[in-house]
């Protein structure tokens, strides 16, 4: 694409729904080279190595922002975290006894927000 930057995003996310939107993000400062024109395979290791330092980098602060979530129940019981969703939402009373049933294999506590 003529006139387009190469830039490298990266985000930590807690979920994608069915329809692939992305919740729950949070992003880090784009890198890459800037301006327009072709891009060549320099630029793309150039993106790279400034981008790479954040796959190894600490998440302890991510980590103690989310941590309270996980203590905190969205509801006491399971009839209940699903109740809440099917009311609001007008969810589907099986889809969203499915999505517990997964929160159960996956989670340390379904009931958490």
């Amino acid at each position: 694409m003529a006139g387009a930057a190469l830039t490298l995003d990266q985000f930590q996310f807690r979920m994608i729904c069915g329809n692939q939107i992305i919740w729950r993000f949070s992003t880090s400062p784009a890198s890459g080279p800037t301006g327009g024109g072709r891009v060549d395979s320099r630029r793309v290791d150039i993106v790279i190595e400034r981008g790479s330092w954040r796959l190894d980098a600490d998440t302890a602060a991510e980590r103690s922002l989310l941590q309270p979530s996980t203590a905190q129940e969205f509801e006491n019981t399971r009839d209940a975290v699903i109740d809440t969703p099917v009311q609001r939402f007008n969810l589907s009373q099986k889809q969203t006894a499915d999505v517990y049933t997964l929160a159960e294999q996956h989670e340390t506590n379904p009931r958490s927000v």
